[in-house]
């Protein structure tokens, strides 16, 4: 497999092999290093302004879109983000530039056990690695980790999904925090704290 280094000179970069051989030309204000065999790129659209999109190891782009940030590929994926009329709009993007699931969201956390919070018109739901949403209901907040069981808040009560989305212990309680080692959680009802089961039943109380 041939090796790709970075190469910047000046305000313009391109990319050589190991060689030192020029394989893309000095032509980008922005480059960063290959990832799954492909680079992000920046291009100068004002004075103080770039905009970022991918090439293969090629130099051809993937897609013809153009983002105003953008991360590195990443088990296929890549995040992104596009300003339209100053609202930030976030996507997971495949190796063909496409948006997984088609959708754009106002905010996206990073995948974890394969799933990851988005937000959408202050609404938060999960999203697998294909795009899918997960959940029937959207909620008012969905706590990033816990292991197998997610917290989930909706019209002030909590309850706990799994990554497929299904509820597993219903909305029901005043408050509730993740699964501690994946064991127990500390939940509290009628003013009382107490830890639960996956099952959600109360196993103890809690100080």
């Amino acid at each position: 497999m041939t090796a790709w280094l970075r190469c910047v000179w000046m305000t313009a970069g391109g990319f050589v092999n190991e060689q030192g051989k020029m394989v893309i030309e000095l032509q980008f204000a922005y480059v960063d290093d290959f990832s799954e065999g492909i680079a992000k790129i920046g291009e100068k659209t004002g004075e103080h302004t770039i905009k970022y999109a991918y090439i293969n190891k090629k130099g051809l782009w993937i897609s013809l879109d153009r983002y105003d940030d953008a991360e590195k590929f990443k088990n296929g994926l890549a995040g992104v983000v596009k300003i339209n009329n100053g609202i930030r709009q976030r996507a997971y993007i495949d190796q063909t530039g496409k948006p997984i699931g088609g959708r754009w969201y106002h905010m996206m956390g990073h995948f974890y056990d394969g799933v990851t919070t988005v937000t959408l018109n202050g609404k938060m739901n999960l999203i697998d690695r294909q795009g899918n949403i997960l959940s029937d209901v959207w909620f008012d907040d969905i706590l990033p980790f816990g292991g197998e069981l997610r917290v989930v808040k909706l019209d002030g009560k909590y309850g706990y999904i799994n990554t497929k989305g299904e509820m597993v212990i219903p909305l029901q309680f005043d408050n509730a925090h993740p699964f501690f080692d994946n064991q127990k959680a500390k939940v509290r009802l009628n003013d009382k704290w107490y830890y639960i089961n996956h099952q959600g039943v109360i196993i103890d109380t809690a100080e």
